[in-house]
């Protein structure tokens, strides 16, 4: 099993290598073609969180929930704006 930290750390491996998905709808339509590893979500992300949890968990992807708000969760990722939801890219490409 690998641990929180672990996971956050390749959360910022994969956005130095912008190797991320970003938004609930991206993260739909990636899910579909099977190119996500784990998703990150942060502590304020409620709208279609069941929806979309309820995907992720039938094709056996891992939800992290962090502690971060909006800010911090895009702080890690490397953006500008406020990021509710990451997925990771599979290497598996």
């Amino acid at each position: 099993m690998i641990s929180p930290l672990d996971e956050l750390k390749n959360l910022q491996r994969a956005a130095k290598d912008q190797n991320l998905i970003i938004g609930s709808k991206t993260i739909r339509d990636s899910l579909l073609a099977k190119e996500i590893d784990s998703v990150f979500v942060s502590k304020t992300f409620h709208s279609q969180k069941t929806d979309l949890a309820n995907l992720l968990s039938i094709a056996g992807i891992k939800i992290n929930t962090t502690d971060m708000t909006n800010y911090e969760l895009a702080n890690h990722c490397k953006k500008t704006f406020p990021v509710s939801i990451v997925a990771v890219k599979s290497q598996k490409q």
